[in-house]
């Protein structure tokens, strides 16, 4: 989540799952000012795999989609402040969550 001067910025990776329901629930609640971006991203085993691929309908901006890591890295520098709702298994939010320590950065970890 990014925040600027009356706006926030809603910052998400576009997967099925926990980013779909966070994108449909901020979708909901956001004010006219507040803008949500998506980051997709895609597997290096296999670029084609849409199986992760969520619905963000309504987003105001889609990135261009870089290797799931890569990605990983690009929402934590663009975010100031990180929310995360760890799934048993996932390494990417793993990453998200040592990548955000390393950089110092504002992180709050949801428990199922």
């Amino acid at each position: 989540m990014v925040y600027r001067r009356g706006e926030m910025i809603f910052i998400h990776g576009g997967c099925v799952g926990a980013d779909e329901e966070f994108h449909k629930a901020v979708m909901q609640l956001k004010s006219p000012n507040d803008k949500v971006e998506v980051y997709p991203g895609y597997s290096m085993k296999d670029i084609s795999d849409m199986k992760f691929r969520g619905d963000f309908t309504g987003a105001d901006v889609v990135h261009d989609e870089d290797p799931f890591l890569e990605r990983n890295r690009l929402m934590v520098r663009r975010a100031d402040i990180i929310i995360v709702a760890p799934r048993k298994g996932s390494r990417g939010t793993q990453y998200i969550i040592t990548y955000t320590k390393k950089l110092s950065k504002a992180l709050k970890i949801l428990e199922e």
